[in-house]
């Protein structure tokens, strides 16, 4: 069993992982934001960089700490202009039933699965709408996975 420690800093939080009755962390990690450390089941998922970060799971079956890195897709530009992967604004949405085997939330809607993060980002669903325009003839639609459709709006296919 494990005890995790988060400390707060102004722009990065130190997570700690001690084994029950230990003074000595068994594992020490940097994390971006504090809400993206997340624990499911027995794997505990991190947000370790802005874009192109990383994402850290770490497997807390065993006596020991087993961690994964795993390279995020793109990011996008928030509000206060600091470049962040889509996955930071996801809050802590993450559920995995191994640390290799998981799916994180973003922020425009998306789930991604993690095992696809070592090739091609593979998502769940087209995420939520992003931006729109269009005339009489055409629409086009931002999605949240980064594709745009097009659609004719007399039509109600794309």
């Amino acid at each position: 069993m494990w005890v995790i420690e988060s400390n707060t800093g102004r722009l990065h939080y130190n997570v700690k992982i001690y084994p029950i009755g230990s003074a000595t962390p068994a594992g020490s990690y940097n994390a971006t934001v504090v809400e993206t450390t997340t624990p499911y089941a027995l794997t505990l998922g991190i947000y370790t960089g802005y874009s192109p970060g990383s994402f850290l799971t770490i497997d807390l079956s065993a006596s020991s700490l087993v961690s994964h890195s795993f390279s995020l897709p793109s990011g996008n530009f928030s509000s206060n202009s600091i470049v962040q992967s889509p996955l930071i604004y996801g809050g802590p949405e993450f559920a995995a039933t191994s640390p290799t085997h998981f799916v994180k939330g973003t922020s425009f809607d998306q789930i991604v699965d993690g095992s696809s993060l070592a090739g091609t980002p593979r998502y769940f669903g087209l995420g939520a709408l992003k931006s729109v325009a269009g005339g009489a003839s055409r629409a086009a639609l931002a999605l949240g996975i980064g594709q745009v459709r097009y659609f004719d709006p007399s039509s109600s296919t794309p």
